[in-house]
């Protein structure tokens, strides 16, 4: 099995952690990046919150949903960036590929449909933990999952998300700051060099001082606006971030210092609004259950491979056991 692009970040930040944030001095803070990477014997409910806090106005029935989605969220993502293609024309570092994201998880109800986005389940590293409601840690893929799941959370959390007045429905309050808060965040949690991994990689950022190596570059969008379309819906993610790098963080910045800040322009009108996005106990269920179909689907594509090979094999084993006056 080939690594996806996303899960091979992950693989990266995983063993690039203790060096990051000095994790044999930093290891005994509970909620951290660093209590994650050491936490090898570990097991843990996807919907338990153990590496990260969620917001304290989140009740009993926000924080466990969020939890859960961010696993839904990152297998989604790395699905969908295993069938996109490097596209050399284009003189830049970008994914193309046949399907946009929101296509994508709409055939991915299908397994079949899937494949005409090229879909391929041997380049994923996730693709078997769609159906499991526990992760183990001693697993690299779990706990790079896991890692994947706790940004996705902590850049939800920085979405100002809150209950609305009826019992189904969620806030996403004011966001001209995001960008900042999404960065202090991250290097809250895992250091410096976590957050500027992840803002160069998921965000559109202007006036990057870095390479472009690290980041995952895709035609018409990035991963922040897969991860709030999973929140306000299908092509309703925020598509107009930009985050401008303002410039390099001094040696003996103050606590708070971000480098970065939301640009303005005619774009960005659309993120500062408050906004109520309805979650219904309904649209869990059918979340939940496009999520069982696609596990039966691919369950069903996997014992259909099985099941070819096994013929192929007896056909063969046949073959050899023939007399050649027979064959």
């Amino acid at each position: 099995m080939t690594s996806s692009i996303l899960a091979g970040q992950m693989r990266k930040i995983r063993q690039e952690a203790p060096k990051w944030q000095s994790c044999d001095r930093e290891g005994k803070v509970s909620e951290s990046l660093c209590a994650l990477v050491n936490d090898r014997g570990g097991k843990l409910r996807t919907s338990e919150w153990k590496y990260s806090k969620h917001p304290q106005d989140w009740d009993r029935f926000l924080a466990p949903y969020i939890a859960t989605m961010s696993k839904s969220i990152c297998i989604s993502m790395e699905l969908w960036i295993s069938t996109l293609n490097w596209d050399p024309s284009s003189g830049q570092k970008i994914l193309k590929g046949n399907c946009g994201y929101s296509e994508f998880k709409q055939k991915m109800r299908n397994f079949n449909q899937g494949k005409t986005c090229g879909l391929d389940k041997n380049k994923s590293s996730w693709i078997d933990l769609i159906g499991t409601g526990e992760l183990y840690l001693n697993q690299d893929n779990q706990m790079e999952l896991q890692i994947c799941m706790e940004l996705v959370r902590l850049i939800i959390g920085a979405l100002n998300i809150s209950r609305g007045p009826t019992t189904s429905g969620v806030i996403v309050g004011k966001t001209e700051d995001l960008c900042q808060e999404v960065y202090r965040r991250l290097r809250e949690w895992g250091g410096k060099e976590l957050a500027m991994e992840i803002m160069g990689a998921w965000f559109t950022t202007s006036k990057w001082p870095k390479d472009d190596s690290g980041r995952i570059g895709i035609e018409g969008t990035d991963i922040f606006e897969m991860i709030t379309e999973e929140i306000m819906g299908a092509h309703a993610g925020m598509k107009e971030l930009v985050c401008d790098y303002i410039q390099e963080e001094p040696e003996k910045a103050e606590v708070d210092w971000v480098p970065f800040q939301n640009a303005i322009s005619e774009d960005t009108k659309g993120v500062s609004e408050i906004e109520e996005i309805e979650i219904t106990p309904d649209q869990i269920r059918d979340k939940e259950e496009q999520l069982q179909q696609m596990i039966r689907n691919i369950k069903q594509a996997q014992a259909q491979d099985r099941e070819v090979r096994a013929e192929m094999v007896k056909l063969l084993v046949e073959r050899r056991e023939k007399p050649e006056s027979l064959r």
